[in-house]
C-alpha cells in the first residue's frame, strides 16, 4: 500500500512532538506572529488582453505562523513552523497561483521529499487559505559541528539583492514579506575550522527523494585580511554551480562582489555576476548600489517568454529574464520609530524598471504598520490572435502598479 507524502510529513510532524521527553517548562518556546495587508492592484497593460486577469484587484492577504522550539528534544534541539494564510480577493483565485499580487513569500518549493496540502478546503471562488508547514527540523551540536536534519532555511551568497549563488529559494524582487525564507527538506553539517573559518556541505532532497529533483552543496567560509571569502559548489542531476564572493571595507565603503558559473549537461552553461557597494551618511542614511550580469538572460523582450522552460529559471533559481541591471536603494532612518526606505530593479537593456517604495512604524514594542508602493515604468505587452500570441515591450513594462498598508504583530 503506498502511502501519500502528506500523510508522511503529517505523520512526521506529530511523531517529533508526541516523542519529545517530558523536560521543564523552560526548555519549550513558543512564538509567533499575525500579518495583514491591504493590497490593491492597477490593471495589467497589455493590449488586446481582457478577462479577469487584467482588472484592476484588491486583496486582503493575511498570515498567521506559529513557532515551537524544545531545547531537549530526542537528544537536540527541535524547531516547528506551521504558517496558515487566509487571502480574500476581489476577483477569482485560480488555484494557488496569486500572480503580481502576492505579497506573501509563496510556500511552495520543489526541495521538500513531501508536504503537507497547500490550501485547505475552502468553496469559495474569491477566498483561499493556504498552508506552509515551513520548519521541522533536528539540531545537534557536536564536538565536529552542528548537524541539522529536516525542514530548514538554507542560503548563500554576499550579494545584497540579486545572488548568483543563492539559488535554491531566492525571494522574487515583487515579494513584500521576506522575514522567512522558504524551508526546504535537507541533511546539513556545518563543522567550524577555525575562529573565522567554516566548512557547510549537506544534501537537499526534492520530492519523493528523487535524484533528479535534489540538490548536494558544499560551500567554504573564512577571513583574511579584512576579507570574508566565501566559495560555493552546488551539485544537481544535470548542472554543477560554482561560485564565490568576497566582502570587505573600502574606506568608507562597504564592497562586494559575488559571481558563479553553471555548467549544464545540454550545453547551455551561462555566469553571473554581481558586485556593488553600500555606505553610511551620517548617522540615519544608508546608501546602496549593486550591478548584476546574467547570462542565463536575453537581451530581445521577445525572447522573455521563451526562458520559461529554461533549466536556469526552473531549478538555477534565475528569475529576471534581461541580462544587465542596476540596482540603487536608500534607507532613511526617519526617528527610532519611523524608517523608509525607496530602491529599483533597473533592467539596463530594455529600459524598464521595477521600483519599491516603504515605509514602517513602530506602534509599540510588539506591533508594527508597513506601507508602500510598487511601480513598474517600461513599454507594456500585447495579445494578439495569431502566433506568438503575447508579446512582452519589455520586462517589466506590464507589471501593474500595487500599493499595500499591512499590520504585524509578533508574541
Amino acid at each position: 500500500m503506498r502511502i501519500s507524502a502528506n500523510r508522511i510529513v503529517l505523520g512526521l510532524t506529530l511523531w517529533s512532538l508526541a516523542s519529545a521527553p517530558v523536560a521543564a517548562q523552560e526548555d519549550w518556546h513558543f512564538a509567533g506572529y499575525l500579518k495583514s495587508y491591504a493590497v490593491a492592484q492597477s490593471d495589467v497593460d497589455i493590449e488586446g488582453l481582457t478577462g479577469d486577469a487584467v482588472k484592476p484587484l484588491y486583496q486582503s492577504q493575511n498570515a498567521i505562523r506559529l513557532m515551537l522550539a524544545g531545547d531537549h528534544v530526542l537528544g537536540g534541539a527541535l524547531e516547528v513552523h506551521w504558517e496558515a494564510k487566509p487571502i480574500f480577493s476581489s476577483q477569482p483565485i485560480t488555484g494557488t497561483g496569486l500572480g503580481f499580487s502576492t505579497t506573501l513569500a509563496s510556500s511552495q518549493t520543489r526541495y521538500r521529499i513531501g508536504d503537507l496540502n497547500p490550501s485547505l478546503d475552502w468553496e469559495n471562488d474569491h477566498a483561499v487559505v493556504l498552508q506552509n508547514l515551513d520548519r521541522l527540523n533536528l539540531q545537534y551540536v557536536q564536538d565536529f559541528g552542528t548537524v541539522t536534519l529536516g525542514r530548514q532555511a538554507i542560503a548563500f551568497g554576499s550579494a545584497r539583492f540579486l545572488s548568483p549563488t543563492d539559488i535554491l529559494e531566492p525571494f522574487l524582487v515583487s515579494t513584500l514579506d521576506q522575514e522567512y525564507r522558504v524551508g526546504v527538506d535537507a541533511l546539513r553539517l556545518e563543522r567550524p575550522l577555525g575562529d573565522f573559518s567554516e566548512l557547510d556541505m549537506g544534501v537537499v532532497v526534492g520530492h519523493e527523494g528523487r535524484a533528479d529533483q535534489s540538490a548536494a552543496f558544499l560551500r567554504a567560509r573564512t577571513s583574511s585580511g579584512g576579507s570574508d571569502l566565501e566559495a560555493v559548489v552546488i551539485v544537481q542531476n544535470r548542472w554543477v554551480l560554482v561560485g564565490g564572493g568576497i566582502e570587505r571595507a573600502i574606506g568608507n565603503f562597504g564592497f562586494w562582489a559575488e559571481a558563479a558559473h553553471a555548467h549544464a549537461l545540454d550545453g547551455k552553461d551561462y555566469t553571473r555576476v554581481s558586485t556593488g557597494l553600500d555606505r553610511s551618511f551620517g548617522d540615519n542614511i544608508i546608501g546602496m548600489v549593486e550591478y548584476h550580469y546574467s547570462g542565463a538572460g536575453v537581451k530581445d523582450p521577445d525572447d522573455y517568454l521563451s526562458l520559461a522552460g529554461a533549466e536556469a529559471f526552473n531549478k538555477g533559481g534565475v528569475f529576471l529574464a534581461g541580462e544587465h541591471y542596476l540596482v540603487p536603494a536608500v534607507t532613511w532612518v526617519a526617528t527610532p520609530l519611523l524608517s523608509a526606505s525607496a530602491s529599483g530593479f533597473f533592467n539596463l537593456t530594455d529600459g524598464s524598471a521595477f521600483i519599491r517604495l516603504g515605509g514602517e512604524y513602530s506602534l509599540s514594542e510588539d506591533l508594527y504598520m508597513d506601507f508602500g508602493v510598487n511601480a513598474a515604468l517600461g513599454q507594456g505587452g500585447e495579445a494578439t490572435l495569431l502566433p506568438p500570441y503575447l508579446t512582452l515591450g519589455s520586462e517589466f513594462g506590464s507589471v501593474p502598479t500595487t500599493a499595500y498598508l499591512s499590520l504585524r504583530r509578533y508574541f
